[in-house]
């Protein structure tokens, strides 16, 4: 599997029910399978796979006392800070100054940070000349695994990419998106119904 697959080649197979010798498709398979795996993550604007250790940064527009990680999912925190760019930056410190949201986290991770309101956000140079604070989050990232119904979704979206029949290739209600993809071919990378249903519950809202 490619860095970001979110399913292997042999549970395409599988789903397909092809004969072991038929070996013929699998260079297709595995491209078909990253093709749709970044067409999940584009779709939910989520991070399925998970990163063992990666620091990443985030504006806060002034006026703001939250921030969206999208499309990131933060699974553990390790240091939160303030102004990464000045001399000094501000370390914050947990359900003090800041909190993971959504509380509970019912997916194992946090797609946003929410700060008190008694912490100085703005008190730096890019907030007076550009309007925003960079925010640095270090930590893990991702789902720990792959949730199976997303794997489902994404096997599903594979096969019927892969399949050359028509109904196979049955976009539902999709299709009256125009911002969706469609097929201009048989073999095309659009997701059909059933993995939009499945991946239905893990997109974050606000995005269209």
């Amino acid at each position: 599997m490619a860095a970001g697959d979110l399913c292997s080649r042999s549970e395409v197979r599988a789903f397909l029910e092809l004969p072991a010798a038929d070996t013929g498709r699998d260079t297709l398979i595995d491209s078909t399978i990253t093709a749709i795996s970044a067409a999940i993550t584009q779709y939910t604007q989520r991070e399925f796979t998970p990163t063992a250790s990666a620091t990443r940064t985030f504006e806060l527009p002034v006026g703001n006392l939250s921030v969206d990680l999208a499309p990131y999912d933060l699974r553990t925190i390790s240091t939160l800070r303030l102004h990464p760019e000045d001399a000094q930056p501000e370390t914050l410190t947990a359900t003090r100054d800041y909190q993971l949201e959504p509380v509970a986290a019912p997916h194992g991770v946090y797609t946003r940070v929410r700060f008190s309101s008694l912490v100085t956000l703005f008190d730096s140079d890019s907030a007076r000349y550009f309007g925003r604070t960079q925010v640095e989050i270090a930590g893990a990232w991702g789902f720990a695994s792959i949730p199976n119904d997303v794997k489902q979704a994404a096997i599903v979206a594979t096969a019927s990419s892969l399949r050359r029949d028509v109904p196979a290739l049955d976009l539902g209600d999709v299709l009256d998106d125009p911002r969706q993809l469609g097929p201009d071919r048989p073999t095309n990378y659009a997701l059909p119904a059933a993995s939009i249903r499945m991946l239905s519950p893990y997109r974050r809202h606000g995005f269209k």
